[in-house]
């Protein structure tokens, strides 16, 4: 069984959630299936520039073909569509024309899947947002599954995505709050579908001091960890502000550790420090050493930085305006969420102050995490869910 992973970015230094599910998948199914990924060059979302070399090429063993974006995005023009569409009526091309703008505009890509067709049983599409998938699954239809990845956003109120939505004959969401987010938007309740997440991958063994080793000034010290995007769009201005208020208004010695790119700029501050893009080996001992780690994005539609999080015990704080977050967060038991300053204030003081109570957080994190997201449950769901749509086709 050969299956088309078809995905707007991929690459080891790829930062980005979807994209990372993306390479995760493709790395543990290909013990169950022959797995290409169809992609673009691009590294940077923002431009969609070329960064890697067009063709075939591999990486972790699984077989890549990249095609050169041929539109690069113009943010002025993008978010200036953006505006008329989420809020202003208006005629149907414009929506064409801001998932034009938005990208990857890529007909190579597109013409490749429409010439490789009878080479694949399964296209698996990552996102509903893109390009690459609106324009991708008309080449593919009755062969195509779709991970939405999706979350409570204004682009998903666009029209132009029902036919993203009817295309596909099976579904992959990654929690329960995303398949009823989507049955009530479009008519998927009646295709077939499974709710699978992701796995997480640990280093084997993870080293507490690394984090230490370039940032000594944060050893024995308060911090709390930001890992993502750091993007507008993942309200890292939101956690930036908040935090510097809170060391203001209380006077605690606490540091924020951002760990990630994007095109925002952090406020400089002798207490945010910027790792900026860091190994897996030091990504988990930052979170490890971490009193929290905060995710304040108000649109997620699986947080796999929690995850992360709780693996390493540490208790989280998420937005109370993400249902997927903070639904995860109670059913873990591993954190508390925010609504706004007062609240975030309010969290971070008590997860400071009573370390016990956090330690508690911490343990349930891992626990929950350890029964839903185990590797090996979440392969078997997803290949037996792949095995049985490819009989349906039949």
């Amino acid at each position: 069984m050969k299956i088309a992973f078809v995905v707007q970015r991929y690459g080891l230094e790829v930062n980005g959630g979807a994209e990372l599910l993306a390479r995760w998948l493709a790395e543990h199914l290909l013990k169950y299936f022959d797995i290409d990924i169809i992609t673009t060059t691009a590294m940077d979302y923002n431009t969609w520039k070329p960064h890697y070399p067009e063709g075939k090429s591999e990486i972790n063993g699984v077989t890549i073909h990249r095609f050169n974006v041929s539109k690069p995005r113009n943010m002025f023009y993008f978010d200036l569509l953006s505006k008329f569409v989420f809020h202003l009526g208006h005629p149907a091309f414009l929506e064409k024309a801001w998932m034009d703008a938005q990208g990857p505009y890529c007909p190579d890509m597109i013409e490749f899947i429409k010439k490789n067709y009878d080479n694949y049983d399964i296209f698996l599409f990552i996102t509903y947002l893109y390009a690459h998938t609106h324009m991708g699954l008309p080449a593919a239809e009755g062969k195509v599954v779709l991970i939405p990845a999706a979350h409570d956003e204004p682009p998903l109120r666009l029209s132009i995505f029902k036919d993203v939505f009817r295309i596909p004959s099976g579904f992959i969401y990654n929690t329960i709050e995303e398949k009823e987010l989507l049955s009530r938007r479009f008519d998927v309740e009646e295709k077939p579908g499974i709710i699978a997440g992701v796995g997480i991958n640990l280093p084997d063994n993870v080293d507490p001091e690394i984090a230490f080793e370039k940032f000594p000034q944060l050893k024995g010290k308060d911090y709390i960890i930001f890992v993502g995007r750091v993007s507008t769009s993942k309200d890292a201005d939101v956690l930036v502000d908040y935090f510097l208020k809170f060391r203001e208004e209380t006077g605690r010695e606490i540091y924020l550790v951002i760990l990630g790119k994007g095109e925002m700029i952090v406020k400089e501050h002798p207490a945010i420090v910027l790792p900026g893009f860091v190994s897996e080996d030091e990504k988990f001992s930052f979170i490890k050493n971490a009193r929290a780690l905060v995710n304040p994005s108000r649109f997620e539609s699986l947080s796999m930085v929690l995850l992360e999080a709780w693996l390493m015990e540490t208790p989280v704080m998420v937005s109370g305006k993400c249902e997927v977050t903070r639904n995860q967060t109670v059913r873990s038991g591993g954190g508390l969420s925010f609504a706004d300053y007062d609240s975030f204030q309010e969290g971070l003081i008590q997860i400071l102050d009573n370390r016990e109570k956090a330690h508690e957080m911490g343990v349930s994190g891992r626990k929950y995490t350890e029964e839903n997201y185990s590797w090996q449950h979440i392969e078997e769901k997803i290949s037996e869910f792949l095995k049985s749509i490819l009989k349906s086709f039949d």
